[in-house]
């Protein structure tokens, strides 16, 4: 059309070389994605989800498994554990199970739990230190049926510097062995007054861990 090629020296040009950059990354993307939508259409279309087989049991093995289950649980909440160190000058609020705890927030917690009947084990060590070599106690660890657990902190002092900056240490040695909130992890806290509302601590218990022992 009697138009010329022409080169331009785009080196003093970062923006247009790094959309250029980008534009190679993604015409490279898009050749990979156009190669592999075939193959994942296939695998989908073939594909049978592992999950959800136990309620395809007839009724007398889904029995069976939920002693099983059942038993596992009792067994888990009566072994010994690794705990925090007791401090009669800190842990002197009881719950209804006996277990003195540090607060009227995690008496709260833990009667709310009993009530329902699910096990836990309070101050348990976490069983992976922080970089320092430091290991933490999360105030409730909750086993599940298939092997997993659930985590629970409540955080009372946010008022407090330095307890905050403990408890963010505590969430990224969490976080790096991937107990994620909204996962595995439950975090909670009292109001700017210093209060928690046993309500929404049933509404947590109720959406985040009574599903799982259904």
């Amino acid at each position: 059309s009697g138009w010329r090629c022409k080169s331009r020296n785009i080196k003093e040009d970062p923006q247009r070389i790094h959309d250029l950059v980008h534009k190679k990354l993604a015409e490279n993307a898009a050749r990979i994605c156009r190669h592999n939508l075939p193959l994942l259409t296939r695998t989908l279309a073939a594909y049978q989800s592992p999950y959800g087989l136990t309620d395809t049991l007839p009724d007398n093995y889904r029995f069976a498994l939920s002693l099983c289950e059942k038993r596992r649980l009792e067994d888990w909440k009566s072994a010994p554990y690794k705990k925090a160190a007791f401090d009669p000058r800190r842990h002197i609020h009881e719950t209804l199970c006996g277990e003195l705890v540090r607060s009227k927030s995690e008496v709260i917690i833990a009667n709310a739990l009993y009530s329902y009947g699910i096990p836990f084990h309070y101050e348990e060590q976490f069983p992976y230190p922080d970089e320092n070599g430091s290991f933490y106690y999360p105030d409730f660890t909750i086993p599940l049926a298939d092997g997993c657990r659930l985590i629970w902190e409540h955080l009372g002092m946010l008022n407090n510097l330095s307890y905050c900056t403990h408890n963010a240490r505590k969430l990224h040695t969490y976080q790096k062995h991937d107990f994620l909130i909204g996962k595995n992890l439950i975090l909670t806290q009292d109001d700017s007054r210093g209060n928690c509302s046993s309500a929404f601590i049933y509404q947590v218990i109720e959406k985040n861990i009574v599903p799982y022992f259904k």
